[in-house]
């Protein structure tokens, strides 16, 4: 089991689901992953859901805003950034052409977070830890693994969060053009790419699975939908999107097998 005890800054730490029907989506990620539910009361009423491995956790759920729904944004799901400072970061990230959507603000004893809208309207979040690191576990079945940036102008996005973070890129031929993966401390972290037209800008989460066939199923039975059927890429795994039954998007890999040293 990949397990975090830290997270440094720039690192891909925490993603969230914002849903309409919080009891529908924990039957539908429990069942899809082999995930267990952790749930915390709030002080102004209501709790908020961890999903868990073996008692590790990773990722949220949260009902949709009533801001959210008055606006008609639909479920979605919320990825987050490491910083050691949410206000600064959240300031750079301004100066760079990105829009704070909400200034930082602190979250219980957990850490502080701000959210921005990057300058091609994706949004993304910063979370500044403290009693909350973010994800317990990862890049292990059932957890999350990869982030992914669809954008309608890929290189507008790639300079805002290398200028900001300092990553490092990579850059793949593929079908649609060019898959930029941009570098953590010399590891892979996300990527970025160009999807088809009338794709609104977002960050997807992919959580690892053994077998994206039985997954697809499985998520079928479930009342997913699917998005794009599992599809292999080779060095990289058999993927597929989906769209969970409250309408939220999200992705999963069964990774390519590692060679042998």
């Amino acid at each position: 089991m990949a397990e975090a005890t830290w997270y440094s800054q720039g690192a891909f730490c925490w993603s969230e689901l914002a849903t309409s029907d919080v009891d529908r989506a924990k039957v539908f990620y429990t069942e899809l992953f082999g995930l267990e539910t952790d749930e915390t009361a709030l002080p102004e009423g209501g709790t908020y859901v961890q999903f868990q491995k073996d008692g590790k956790n990773v990722a949220g759920l949260t009902p949709l805003q009533e801001q959210e729904r008055a606006q008609g944004i639909p479920p979605h799901w919320n990825t987050y950034i490491s910083v050691e400072d949410a206000d600064l970061v959240a300031k750079e990230a301004e100066a760079l052409g990105g829009t704070i959507v909400a200034p930082a603000f602190d979250v219980l004893e957990s850490g502080r977070m701000a959210v921005v809208m990057d300058p091609t309207g994706a949004a993304i979040g910063f979370w500044q830890a403290k009693d909350h690191i973010g994800a317990q576990v990862y890049a292990e079945d059932g957890t999350l693994t990869w982030w992914e940036l669809m954008t309608a102008d890929p290189k507008r996005a790639i300079e805002f969060y290398t200028q900001l973070f300092g990553y490092g890129t990579q850059d793949f031929p593929i079908e649609q053009g060019s898959y930029t993966v941009l570098t953590h401390k010399g590891e892979q972290a996300a990527g970025i790419m160009k999807p088809p037209a009338g794709t609104p800008p977002a960050w997807t989460p992919y959580f690892q699975v053994a077998d994206a066939d039985a997954t697809s199923e499985k998520a079928t039975g479930l009342a997913a939908s699917p998005l794009m059927p599992v599809t292999e890429r080779q060095d990289v795994g058999r993927f597929s999107w989906i769209t969970d039954p409250q309408g939220a998007v999200i992705a999963f890999i069964q990774p390519a097998p590692r060679p042998e040293q």
